[in-house]
């Protein structure tokens, strides 16, 4: 009697809860893992019998399975109770997170030199290339004890003595010197705008012009509740939550952002209604995107940037030294850049003064995009 009661309350749970599968409506994105959800798959007979379709509503189910959030949150508990420093290629300490560094793939490194040098003298334009380590390399000393480490600064002398037409930008002394303020997020992998000023002088030091400080800045706090990507890749729970703060300094005209198909122009650099979101770090130009131009009130030259993710909150650092800036995620790119600039804007590649390649050493070491920046002469 017993066990046909375990088996129906068993049987009842499952059926419920596929039940409440089927009625929930399917999402799009995760607002917690900050991506987008597998989406029910079309079916053929052609696909199942190759087994894609399976495995496609396998995903699709996964992502998809009711409460998924609160059971990605209870497994971290369960595998912390257990003693777990890492989680999902996640270290776990107990002020913040940081990510396990990727094996650097020195095929696409090269690729990339190679095309930076391209672009460098076939434009003539005055370039600076800057790869910013990760806070796992920063602070190397606070990982797990068997945790291994990748030498980023043996990486950075690689690409800096393999460079030939474009000047290196190695920042990494400045953020170790610093490593005591707040320059990372806790939960999250970007840097903070007092880490992304630190690299933002180096590059105005490259310039010939002299360091900003934090005084020079309108200071504003704009959100105490920040909880990054760090935190949705592995679930942890009691790790302090970010602040993010805006360094204003400088006019903005007018933002066009680019999906690839048309352009929308915005009054300002800021999307206020991240703040109330899950990816509040979308509050500093939004959404990623192929291109972004910024109109200044500056009397600045023109700045073209390459870029991932952590130029979005170092941007207002830049408004006062820059009449334009347009940035450019080779990422969501498809076509080479002249040909981009020329449908988004209207304007020569050889019109910018200047060229900072900037991207995270994540994005550097293992992707292959820059191909797209080998413009002819």
């Amino acid at each position: 009697m017993k066990n046909k009661i375990i088996c129906a309350l068993f049987l009842l749970l499952v059926f419920g809860i596929t039940a409440v599968d089927l009625i929930t409506p399917v999402k799009e994105k995760s607002e917690w893992e900050n991506r987008l959800l597998d989406q029910k798959p079309e079916f053929s007979v052609a696909a199942l019998m190759e087994g894609d379709w399976g495995e496609a509503y396998e995903g699709y189910m996964t992502d998809q399975f009711v409460a998924r959030d609160t059971f990605v949150k209870a497994s971290f508990v369960s595998e912390a109770l257990l003693g777990k420093r890492e989680i999902n290629d996640v270290y776990i300490t107990r002020d913040a997170l940081f990510v396990k560094q990727p094996t650097p793939n020195y095929k696409y490194i090269d690729s990339s030199i190679s095309a930076i040098d391209i672009f460098s003298q076939n434009t003539g334009i005055e370039s600076f290339v800057t790869v910013v380590p990760s806070s796992t390399y920063i602070y190397k000393d606070s990982l797990p004890s068997y945790a291994s480490v990748t030498d980023e600064k043996e990486v950075f002398s690689y690409i800096e003595k393999n460079l030939k037409s474009a000047e290196f930008i190695d920042i990494t002394n400045s953020l170790e010197e610093n490593r005591s303020n707040y320059i990372y997020f806790r939960t999250d992998h970007h840097w903070t705008a007092g880490g992304a000023l630190i690299g933002y002088n180096e590059f105005r030091k490259a310039l010939g012009k002299e360091p900003l400080t934090r005084q020079d800045f309108k200071v504003t706090k704009v959100s105490d509740s920040f909880v990054g990507t760090t935190v949705s890749k592995c679930g942890a729970v009691g790790i302090e939550d970010d602040v993010m703060e805006r360094f204003d300094k400088g006019e903005v005209i007018s933002l066009d952002v680019w999906d690839g198909v048309e352009s929308k122009t915005y009054p300002s650099i800021y999307f206020e209604e991240f703040l109330d979101k899950k990816d509040k770090y979308a509050y500093y130009l939004g959404e990623n995107r192929p291109a972004l131009r910024i109109k200044t009130d500056s009397d600045g030259g023109r700045l073209i940037v390459f870029k991932d993710s952590y130029s979005h909150i170092m941007t207002p650092l830049m408004l006062d030294d820059w009449s334009e800036i347009v940035l450019v995620d080779l990422r969501y790119v498809t076509k080479k850049v002249d040909a981009l600039l020329e449908e988004f804007i209207g304007e020569d590649i050889a019109d910018f003064d200047t060229a900072w390649f900037i991207y995270s050493m994540d994005t550097f070491v293992t992707q292959n995009n820059m191909r797209w920046v080998k413009v002819d002469n």
